[in-house]
């Protein structure tokens, strides 16, 4: 179910929804419907609620997992975490870290870069490897460079 919501929030290049927008893609509903033992006969109005219940646990999963971010609890409004948040934020964070205070640069260690991009609360739940993936996609591009083992620096 989880692989679903992705794939549909990648397929419509989904920045934010709300999750009653989720509901309303058939695809998910049917995915969700296949996941509801059919042993007994339920009615549609229990098969339905039963369905939603699937869908909002693979979406609070995706929320654990640190691929979305709930922006609004009261409006179940949430965020997709990806390259269009992580790459600025990255390159932002090295930016800020990067200068020394005599206004020289140095090189910022992978585990400070992502203690500092844990502590926003938009990415408090990306996993550590979520990080290093984009770090390394981001040295593949040339956007930054690696200085030392694990220590990065912006390509001026």
């Amino acid at each position: 179910m989880k692989q679903a919501i992705a794939a549909y929030l990648l397929r419509e290049k989904r920045r934010d929804f709300e999750f009653p927008e989720l509901q309303k893609e058939p695809l998910l509903m049917a995915i969700a419907a296949d996941s509801i033992s059919t042993e007994t006969d339920l009615s549609a109005e229990k098969q339905n609620a039963m369905m939603k219940h699937v869908l909002a646990s693979a979406t609070r999963s995706l929320v654990e997992e640190g691929c979305l971010y709930v922006i609004d609890y009261a409006q179940d409004r949430y965020q997709v975490i990806d390259d269009a948040i992580l790459v600025p934020a990255i390159v932002k964070t090295i930016g800020e870290l990067q200068t020394t205070g005599d206004g020289e640069t140095a090189g910022v260690h992978r585990e400070t870069l992502i203690t500092s991009l844990r502590s926003r609360q938009n990415l408090c739940k990306v996993k550590r490897h979520v990080f290093i993936e984009t770090i390394e996609r981001l040295i593949q591009n040339s956007e930054l460079y690696e200085v030392s083992r694990n220590r990065y620096k912006l390509i001026d």
